[in-house]
């Protein structure tokens, strides 16, 4: 949960907290936008976090009419917003990797309605928290190959998580100024101090690029297995499965997931089919907390990137967010103005123009 809307463990955060929490961003932007632009806003688009539902709608308009600010529209989804930002007709799929999630959204083009619309979506414990416990684990017992990586990633470890200690250390030993030109990645590493719970015992531990490394591996993996399971025809698969006489309706979800990968990996789909995966023309990756090119890489090792023909499209998630709430706004605007002319929808503005 980000930083401006948590409480203290002693308080109990109410309907008006939040309200007033999304309040003070509301003003504070109001000020930036008219100190450094000389934009005085008074009307606007929200697109909220996926983990806030619709039905929270009335938070963000509470929040704005205190701001005097008007809501153009109910707040929209962050992942449903951002495929405005995406050419007509096209198909996407979205990945949005937070503190604690990834979800992964795969969006369609309605020609009827001129927008695109989600048509699947799962979300998984992906996020920057278990990649940081999962570099802890390894910092604090060691790195062992031989451990099965289900072992190797508990959720817990018996020392409170640092997670900005972990951070810092990680950008320190890729990015620091202090290591020498000479001085290969794989041979630094970084002390971090770990303090035990419930207790003030610490315990120093050093942070090595292998360490960084097994566990960036470990992700782009797993996320590489689940964007195949998501974009995968299961339907085809399964043809396939009862056409070789190896159907298995009570097979556990592991054994499920291994059979289907084997499928994709090893065996040619159908010349009908064309592809085992469902179709892509444009990829949007949500994710400004440092992991975004794992993301690329998985998605590269996923549905082989350069074979696919596939766009990528891949800006900081604020900055995406707001172009796609633009164009509704626009959108909006132009749509709805008083100004009785017809209009028509234009494929190359992407817009409601006036008819000749």
């Amino acid at each position: 949960m980000p930083k401006w809307i948590r409480t203290t463990h002693d308080e109990t955060f109410t309907r008006s907290n939040f309200v007033l929490s999304v309040l003070d961003l509301l003003e504070e932007l109001k000020r930036v936008a008219l100190r450094d632009h000389n934009v005085r806003i008074t009307s606007a688009i929200i697109s909220r976090p996926t983990w806030v539902y619709l039905d929270m709608n009335f938070v963000f308009e509470e929040a704005c009419f205190l701001a005097g600010i008007e809501c153009l529209d109910p707040s929209h989804d962050r992942t449903e917003i951002v495929t405005k930002t995406a050419p007509p007709g096209s198909k996407v799929l979205v990945l949005e990797h937070g503190r604690y999630n990834l979800d992964f959204r795969y969006a369609t083009w309605n020609d009827f309605n001129k927008r695109h619309f989600i048509q699947n979506s799962i979300g998984m414990d992906f996020g920057l928290h278990q990649i940081m416990a999962a570099t802890v684990w390894i910092i604090v017992h060691g790195y062992n190959p031989n451990i099965a990586q289900g072992d190797y990633f508990p959720t817990h470890t018996e020392n409170e998580h640092p997670m900005q200690q972990v951070m810092t250390a990680i950008c320190k030993l890729k990015y620091g100024r202090e290591w020498s030109l000479e001085q290969k990645l794989e041979d630094r590493f970084i002390g971090i101090t770990f303090v035990q719970h419930n207790s003030k015992n610490t315990t120093v531990k050093n942070i090595t690029a292998q360490d960084v490394a097994h566990v960036e591996d470990w992700f782009v993996g797993e996320v590489s297995n689940a964007i195949q399971m998501f974009l995968a025809r299961q339907l085809e698969v399964n043809d396939y499965f009862k056409s070789q006489g190896h159907w298995d309706r009570d097979r556990a979800p592991g054994e499920d997931q291994a059979a289907v990968l084997s499928v994709i990996a090893n065996v040619t789909p159908p010349i009908e089919i064309g592809s085992w995966f469902h179709p892509v023309d444009h990829i949007i990756i949500l994710g400004d907390e440092g992991y975004t090119e794992h993301l690329r890489t998985a998605i590269e090792k996923a549905i082989g990137w350069n074979h696919t023909g596939v766009d990528r499209m891949c800006i900081p998630t604020a900055t995406f967010a707001a172009r796609g709430a633009a164009l509704r706004g626009r959108n909006w605007a132009r749509y709805h103005d008083n100004s009785g002319e017809r209009r028509t929808w234009d494929d190359d503005e992407r817009d409601w123009v006036a008819m000749d």
